[in-house]
């Protein structure tokens, strides 16, 4: 199922009528993505200072930290920050995976032919 999802996406026809019910939604829901990037950066870089009445020091509402630090990790993600990425050796040896398998606790100087 995995495989041929994939398979699909790669498929133009599919992907634009993805793209296509991802734009009818946005207008009807009347958000655009810089909005939703302006409203995350409201979040994220506010100062909690302008919460506190000058007199009494009291707040006006309640803050949850992790209001702040979701929206930086999502702006982040956006900006694609924190993008992993593994590099992959692709000229392994099928014996030496093999004895990876076979004997994984074996280190690699044990294992002959």
């Amino acid at each position: 199922a995995h495989r041929s999802g994939q398979e699909n996406l790669q498929k133009p026809a599919i992907k634009a009528a993805i793209q296509a019910a991802l734009d009818a939604r946005s207008a009807r829901m009347d958000i655009t993505v810089d909005q939703v990037i302006e409203e995350l950066a409201k979040m994220a870089f506010q100062d909690m200072r302008e919460r506190l009445p000058q007199r009494t020091g009291s707040p006006i509402s309640r803050f949850r930290p992790g209001d702040k630090i979701r929206a930086l990790e999502l702006l982040g993600r956006h900006l694609g920050m924190f993008t992993q990425r593994r590099v992959v050796d692709a000229n392994v040896q099928v014996t030496e995976i093999r004895r990876t398998i076979v004997y994984p606790d074996k280190p690699p100087a044990q294992l002959v032919g």
